[in-house]
C-alpha cells in the first residue's frame, strides 16, 4: 500500500476547512429553527474541541475571554462572558 501523497494531504486540509466554515455557519446561525442542532453540535464538540480551548493561551499569556450574546446566555443559563485559563 502506497503512503499518503501530497495531494491527499490537500486534501485533507480542504475537507477540514469545509468542515470548519459549516460548523461555524451554524454556531453563529442563532434562528429557532437552528436551536436543537446547535445544542446538538456543541455537545458533539464538548468531548473534543472544546476542551483543547484550555491548552491556548490569549495575548500575553493572559486568559481567553469568550464573549456571546445576553440572549444566548440566558437562554442557556450561563455568563456573557468567561475566562479561559490555560
Amino acid at each position: 500500500m502506497a503512503g499518503v501523497t501530497k495531494n491527499d494531504r490537500i486534501l485533507a486540509g480542504e475537507v477540514r476547512k469545509l468542515s470548519l466554515k459549516l460548523i461555524a455557519k451554524y454556531l453563529n446561525d442563532e434562528s429557532e429553527a437552528n436551536d436543537k442542532f446547535r445544542k446538538d453540535l456543541i455537545l458533539k464538540l464538548a468531548t473534543n474541541v472544546l476542551p483543547r480551548i484550555t491548552q491556548l493561551e490569549g495575548e500575553d499569556g493572559k486568559p481567553i475571554q469568550i464573549s456571546i450574546s445576553k440572549e444566548i446566555a440566558d437562554k442557556n443559563g450561563i455568563n456573557e462572558t468567561t475566562e479561559v485559563n490555560s
